[in-house]
């Protein structure tokens, strides 16, 4: 959508979500939609990021929580915004490799298939084949170190099956893109929602996964993600 000159990334699902479609015929401006989605975030306890282009932050600071938007009164509709899941109670299980995530999962007695497509799934989709993102609601007050998962390939590299994402080593955050003013950098697709479920009622995560996120903790056989 082109509103005032400016290129936005706004798709009628997201309109669904914060208009009733008996009133599309008074659709808001591109820029409305956007201000009410990103306060939606803010009103469901979300920590935002701003974040202009790209998939990642670039002020120095980014990841303290002060300087978090946490009020609707911060909110700048012409840039996008990520989820700082330590200052949010939030995690994302990212998945970089579906099959190579799926086989290591299920070697901990969790089924992937089977979590995104829970009744109260809440999945964020940049239209990238093979990788998927699932978050959830931590139990209060917790937070853990992020964590890669590897595995070799077959021509002996090294590469990404999931991650388990949340706090820096360095105490601070680490941050996922949602759905707002920002197309992802690879597929040149608008973010948006997918799952049974919405942002606003977040489901705990699992134990299974938070038992196995623990374990890599204590044994430390895995990298941390560094900001």
């Amino acid at each position: 959508v082109v509103y005032d000159g400016v290129k936005y990334s706004v798709q009628l699902h997201y309109v669904n979500n914060f208009f009733k479609k008996d009133h599309m015929s008074a659709l808001p401006s591109p820029i409305t939609m956007l201000t009410s989605m990103c306060e939606a975030y803010i009103r469901a306890g979300f920590a935002l990021v701003p974040i202009t282009e790209g998939k990642g932050p670039k002020t120095a600071g980014w990841n303290k929580r002060e300087n978090c938007i946490t009020s609707v009164e911060k909110l700048n509709p012409n840039v996008g915004y990520g989820l700082a899941h330590s200052y949010s109670g939030t995690m994302a299980l990212d998945i970089d490799d579906w099959t190579a995530a799926t086989q290591l999962l299920s070697e901990s007695g969790i089924d992937l298939k089977l979590l995104t497509q829970a009744s109260d799934a809440v999945m964020i989709d940049s239209g990238n084949p093979g990788h998927a993102k699932v978050i959830y609601k931590l139990p209060f007050g917790l937070t853990l170190p992020s964590k890669k998962i590897n595995y070799t390939a077959s021509d002996g590299s090294k590469k990404v099956a999931f991650e388990l994402r949340c706090a820096a080593t360095n105490g601070l955050t680490v941050q996922d893109l949602l759905p707002s003013a920002i197309n992802h950098p690879v597929t040149g697709r608008p973010y948006r929602w997918a799952g049974n479920g919405h942002f606003s009622k977040l489901p705990i995560l699992p134990v299974e996964l938070l038992t196995l996120w623990q374990n890599l903790t204590q044994q430390d056989q895995v990298r941390n993600i560094n900001t």
